[in-house]
């Protein structure tokens, strides 16, 4: 060796072993067990679908390796979990090269009763660097008597038809939709569809007999079935057989049928409701698919509307969340958010956190916190709905109280106060309870676009006959007696609309903690002057939290 090699050589020894190892490519092999051999993999549930009472198959799991190195099998074996001996592995690969898939022959004889579904787990160990090296799948059959529909709802459909195996749909989430109006049929409603399918994966048809929606205040209907683009009007609705044979082996029939479902909201905030899907199949008689959806537009929702501290001993300090939501299709700016002690418009105390920003002789303080739990001012933005939890389209006010000899008590009239830059810059608020207070909650039972419906009857032709009654019933929830002053329509409201209403005020009516009275209200269209919006905003003066209740009401005109 040269010295100027020799040289060379020292100093290479002198560097780090690898300076950059970051950056380089690792060789690894990545294994997945699969239903296919192709780039859908289907997942490494493998269902056989119906087998005859004591008859046998056969059917075909795959080892793919989607990484860049061979992938081994440890002791070219794999091992049954949970299996009675009804099912077998044969054939299972030593190694599988880069980018291939190498198959695992299933042998299964149905010896489980008639009706049941069994099934076993799969493990085998590789070199995979992930999870120990260990591949989990899993191995499932129906035992039949003869040959049998299989029903199983799916959100999306994978691979070609006849050869999905599909698992439940478990919740089909529409997302934020705008709001409409109450009064037009959900058909004619803007909103959102979704689609459910129903799969037979047995080798028999099986019929659809009815679809039905359970819950959602009328958010949710337009329900059309259909195969492809084939309308299917009539029930029973036909879904023909998914598999030919035993142990899955695909039919070219089309075993899909598809559900659309419309969302179209009538009020802001979220709503639910379940898909109700009734069939003659041998398993999934009833399938039900959760739904999901939120009304958006352009509002501010708290919850709760009322933070109760209830009756706390002096000196004993207790904090309260409050979630503020935007649930609007934009951007919504919360100026400032405050304490108002008197409910008269000033800030008392800015919702900061800061010892020194209190209210109430120092006795109630609120600060925002982000989603992640960080600090934030008393003015902050509201992102647009996203409809799901957490996020930026959301803050948490933490409204503490430390009742004081001084001031035992929280006055009925304090609020936190969020002033908005939306809807006029409305001003958001939220009531405070502490101490005995009465809280009044009013509830007609029948509520549609953030309002109270009244249905009409008469002739949907002639508005001069439209008639109808409301029954709103006035409860106060709280821990002290709360007095009715006065139930009138807000200032402003049309004399066309004040003149089509009766409203049976109840005067001056105290209601106990826990008890209600009702307040009924009449509509009669004599005027014939029914402008599509006779709705109007009552006003429900009080001497509880927050001081008046604004009860909005809209007439749906008859069907």
């Amino acid at each position: 060796m040269t010295r100027r090699v020799a040289l060379l050589a020292a100093a290479i020894s002198l560097l780090p072993a690898c300076q950059f190892c970051d950056d380089v490519q690792q060789f690894l092999p990545a294994g997945e067990l699969c239903t296919s051999a192709d780039d859908a993999c289907g997942g490494p549930l493998l269902d056989l679908g119906p087998v005859t009472s004591g008859g046998t198959c056969t059917a075909t799991l795959y080892l793919h390796n989607g990484g860049n190195a061979d992938l081994e099998v440890v002791g070219g074996t794999a091992q049954l979990l949970d299996a009675d001996g009804d099912f077998a592995l044969q054939n299972v690969p030593a190694l599988v090269r880069l980018g291939a898939y190498e198959s695992i022959v299933v042998g299964y004889t149905a010896g489980a009763t008639v009706g049941q579904r069994e099934g076993a787990g799969v493990e085998l160990q590789t070199n995979d660097p992930d999870d120990d090296g260990f591949l989990r799948g899993s191995i499932t059959a129906f035992v039949a008597a003869a040959p049998v529909g299989l029903a199983v709802s799916a959100c999306d459909l994978v691979g070609s038809a006849g050869t999905s195996r599909q698992s439940p749909c478990e919740l089909s989430d529409f997302g934020a939709v705008p709001t409409s109006n109450a009064a037009e049929p959900i058909e004619a409603r803007p909103g959102a569809l979704r689609t459910v399918f129903v799969v037979n994966n047995g080798n028999a048809p099986l019929n659809i007999q009815s679809v039905v929606l359970s819950g959602g205040d009328g958010n949710y209907g337009g329900i059309t079935l259909r195969r492809g683009a084939q309308v299917l009007s009539t029930f029973p609705v036909a879904v023909p057989a998914g598999v030919d044979g035993e142990c899955g082996a695909p039919s070219s029939a089309d075993n899909v049928v598809a559900i659309d479902v419309k969302f179209a909201p009538t009020a802001l905030g979220a709503s639910v409701a379940t898909l109700q899907i009734l069939t003659d199949g041998a398993e999934g008689a009833l399938l039900e698919v959760p739904l999901s959806g939120v009304g958006a537009g352009t509002g501010i929702l708290t919850n709760p509307e009322v933070v109760r501290f209830g009756e706390v001993t002096v000196g004993e300090i207790v904090t309260q969340d409050v979630l503020v939501q935007n649930v609007g299709s934009n951007t919504a700016a919360v100026n400032t958010s405050c304490i108002d002690v008197e409910d008269d418009g000033t800030c008392d105390a800015d919702c900061t956190g800061s010892d020194t920003e209190t209210a109430l002789g120092g006795t109630v303080r609120c600060e925002v916190k982000r989603s992640d739990g960080s600090h934030e001012g008393k003015g902050f933005v509201l992102e647009a709905t996203d409809a799901q939890e957490g996020g930026d389209d959301e803050r948490t006010l933490l409204v503490t109280w430390l009742p004081s000899a001084a001031a035992p008590s929280i006055p009925a009239t304090a609020v936190v106060a969020l002033k908005s830059n939306i809807q006029n810059n409305k001003v958001f608020k939220v009531g405070l309870v502490g101490g005995a207070a009465g809280v009044l909650v009013v509830d007609s039972g029948v509520v549609c676009q953030d309002s109270h419906c009244l249905q009409a009857s008469g002739d949907p032709g002639d508005v001069s006959t439209w008639t109808g009654t409301l029954t709103l019933t006035l409860t106060n929830t709280g821990t002290a007696p709360l007095v009715i002053q006065s139930a009138a329509a807000e200032d402003g409201t049309p004399p066309t609309i004040v003149d089509d209403w009766t409203i049976g005020a109840p005067g001056t009516e105290t209601i106990a903690p826990n008890a209600s009275t009702t307040l009924t209200l009449t509509y009669a269209n004599t005027a014939n002057d029914f402008s599509g919006a006779d709705g109007f905003d009552l006003i429900v003066d009080h001497d509880g939290v927050l001081g008046s209740a604004l009860v909005s009401i809209i007439v749906v005109p008859p069907t």
